[in-house]
């Protein structure tokens, strides 16, 4: 399986890469969430206005997550995301994710390596590719 993702322009100017995902929500519907690829983050954490829109209760509570933006008070639910792969087939990814309750503490969601490590992971800028590896597909290192 392959997951491709992409490279996108932010108002910051940065260009970062991102996967297209859906999470279930608390009303067994899936719910589209662009995701940051951060092979940093231990954890796959929904921003707050993502975790407002999913509604999913929390499985217990956090005494908080720490990243470069600081502490934020958070909250640990289980859900699934669904990745679309370019055969058109869906490939689910079940577990603990964390949702962040301040609407300051992070603008995007974050795909994290809790997630990612069911992966072979390739973020390329100078190539302009993401893509997450899976089963069937795998990756060659060659010198050109």
């Amino acid at each position: 399986m392959r997951i491709m993702g992409k490279w996108r322009l932010f108002e910051d100017g940065a260009t970062r890469p991102v996967v297209e995902a859906f999470a279930l929500d608390g009303a067994c519907a899936w719910t589209p969430v662009l995701m940051l690829v951060d092979i940093g983050a231990d954890r796959t954490v929904f921003a707050a206005s993502v975790a407002d829109e999913l509604r999913l209760p929390a499985t217990r509570s956090s005494a908080g997550v720490i990243g470069l933006g600081g502490w934020a008070e958070s909250n640990f639910v289980e859900t699934t995301l669904k990745f679309i792969c370019d055969e058109g087939k869906p490939a689910t990814v079940r577990g603990e994710m964390v949702t962040l309750r301040d609407a300051e503490a992070l603008d995007m969601s974050m795909l994290g390596r809790d997630v990612l490590n069911n992966f072979d992971v390739i973020v390329s800028y100078r190539r302009k590719e993401v893509l997450l590896l899976a089963e069937r597909h795998s990756y060659q290192v060659i010198a050109s």
